[in-house]
């Protein structure tokens, strides 16, 4: 089956900020975002406060998430929660529940 053919799979290409895209998109919902290493670049308060919103709400059906990667000066940080203490000033990981309502897995 294909399924771009059958519309159940679609691709579109943007080149400007993936925060500006995330912008322009916040009435289109997402259950799987997977962002590869862009947080290297444009860091996790972003992928937390721009891109997260994308996502439809946690539902017993079918799970939302976001998968990145940490690919640049990966032995910088000691843990994930120092990179994500680096990135946004939210001492733990655990934190990130606690103030953003997201969880980490």
């Amino acid at each position: 089956v294909n399924l771009v053919a059958a519309g159940a799979v679609s691709f579109e290409l943007s080149c400007r900020p993936v925060t500006d895209l995330c912008r322009s998109m916040q009435q289109r919902k997402f259950h799987r975002i997977f962002l590869s290493n862009i947080p290297d670049y444009i860091g996790m308060l972003s992928v937390f406060t721009e891109i997260a919103p994308l996502l439809y709400p946690p539902s017993k059906g079918v799970p939302s998430f976001i998968q990145t990667n940490v690919l640049y000066n990966t032995q910088i940080w000691t843990d994930y929660s120092h990179f994500i203490y680096s990135a946004t000033g939210i001492p733990t990981v655990d934190d990130v529940s606690k103030i953003l309502g997201l969880r980490y897995m």
